[in-house]
């Protein structure tokens, strides 16, 4: 049954006329059955909601029975039955022109700061990984933990769509008990597929933004790059380097173990940096002699920058004219290979997808919603060429419809800009924005 706005008892830190999102995902208890029928399916959700700064008006909770039971007697929940009808399209989205080449460019500079920085000392190695170094050179940015509340359970499969349209449903409701104009409501690809058809299908909904978690969207890019290197010698190395077992490769590989697996391409990925930069050295020499003396400089404010990672210090190496030439310079060396032939050219394959991944890491670790729609608009192609059917499908629409947010909804763009498409947990991680539907699963 749909729920009326009376019907909805809001957590007690979710406050009314604020901008609210909800991340919904399958949480399923597989229990060991012996047929494997009767397992328990239900779907959860968060309610996440910027920090309140000043005196809030108290909620009154209902008061609550109580009662000499010692066991918990579930209510059991009928869903209705939900007719999907004859199956709709999405409507005819055009996607507007989202100027992100700063932010993709400003990353890759970060990158290869990241890079030059721990190459600078290679005898006494005391710059952190790519993720503790970014933390390094965001001291300056204060952080606000965002404020996170669950929401009642739904007893039900996600795999069905009248599942989904009740979880449509509940999302409708509390957006008119929070009084808001639109609300934001975030799934993985198989609940955003699923939503995605109901949406199109009933006006009722068209103030619920639906988004794609940023999570599986990853786990679906690392299936694509194992799926293109494995064979071309990236199993052999995970094995044989000892960074992923034997045991554990075949799941890397297919995307399926995600922390071992973003270790892996970050490591690999600084590997081939490592080999791209001895090989640009020569080529400099060669090509640009009178540039050399631009990379003396540059190492030398490297060094300076070894002693002193922070953000002050990193703004100052940015604007240096010796180090912005020598970036560039390096951008054109690697243009060079990208368009040659041979292994080269593959393998610079791998570092634009590697860099497609840290982009989506560093866009939902920093807030940076732009970097975030630069880097799903350069995944789009991989889709499509490595037979992705269900990314291949959605994504597109997914972009052209998060590029419209600030025609058709400037409110949720304005709030997307400041970061609020991914949620703060900690309160002292100043890169510590992480995914919805991750987050969903590690609480």
């Amino acid at each position: 049954m749909e729920y009326a706005k009376d019907d909805i008892t809001l957590p007690v830190n979710i406050h009314p006329c604020m901008f609210t999102t909800l991340a919904w995902d399958n949480i399923d208890r597989l229990e060991e059955t012996v047929s494997g029928a009767g397992t328990s399916h239900r779907v959860n959700g968060i309610a996440v909601q910027a920090k309140v700064i000043g005196p809030i008006q108290p909620q009154v909770m209902p008061a609550l029975s109580k009662s000499k039971e010692r066991s918990i007697r579930p209510a059991l929940m009928m869903l209705p039955i939900y007719n999907a009808g004859q199956r709709v399209g999405p409507p005819t989205t055009q996607s507007v022109n989202a100027n992100s080449t700063t932010q993709v460019q400003t990353a890759k500079e970060k990158n290869l700061v990241w890079l030059l920085t721990r190459m600078s000392a290679p005898e006494i190695q005391n710059i952190s990984s790519w993720t503790g170094f970014n933390i390094q050179i965001r001291n300056n940015v204060t952080v606000v933990q965002d404020t996170v509340s669950y929401l009642p359970t739904i007893n039900a499969p996600a795999t069905e769509l009248a599942t989904v349209h009740e979880v449509l449903n509940r999302t409708l409701s509390i957006k008119e008990a929070l009084q808001l104009n639109s609300i934001v409501c975030v799934f993985d690809q198989a609940l955003y597929a699923k939503a995605a058809e109901i949406v199109w299908k009933h006006e009722k909904f068209n103030n619920i933004i639906i988004r794609m978690g940023v999570f599986h969207t990853i786990c679906n890019l690392l299936s694509i790059l194992g799926k293109r290197f494995q064979d071309a010698g990236l199993r052999d190395l995970c094995v044989e380097s000892g960074v992923i077992a034997e045991g554990s490769v075949t799941g890397v590989m297919e995307g399926r173990k995600y922390n071992r697996a973003v270790r892996l391409h970050k490591l690999v990925y600084e590997a081939m940096m490592r080999l791209a930069w001895n090989a640009f050295l020569p080529w400099l020499e060669g090509k640009y002699p009178g540039e050399v003396h631009h990379l003396e400089a540059a190492l030398e404010s490297i060094g300076n920058f070894h002693d002193d990672v922070s953000q002050a210090s990193l703004g100052e190496l940015m604007e240096n004219a010796s180090c912005n030439c020598i970036m560039e310079l390096f951008q054109a060396f690697l243009e060079s290979l990208r368009g040659g032939q041979g292994l080269s050219a593959f393998w610079i394959s791998y570092l634009d997808m590697a860099e497609i991944m840290l982009g989506l890491l560093r866009a939902s670790r920093e807030g940076d919603w732009m970097l975030h729609l630069a880097s799903i608009r350069q995944m789009i192609p991989w889709c499509f060429a490595y037979d992705k059917v269900n990314y291949a499908r959605f994504l597109p629409y997914y972009y052209a419809s998060m590029t419209r947010l600030a025609v058709d909804q400037p409110e949720v763009h304005a709030h997307f800009m400041q970061g609020g498409f991914s949620v703060q947990i900690g309160s002292r991680n100043p890169f510590g924005r992480i995914q919805w539907t991750r987050h969903l699963r590690r609480l």
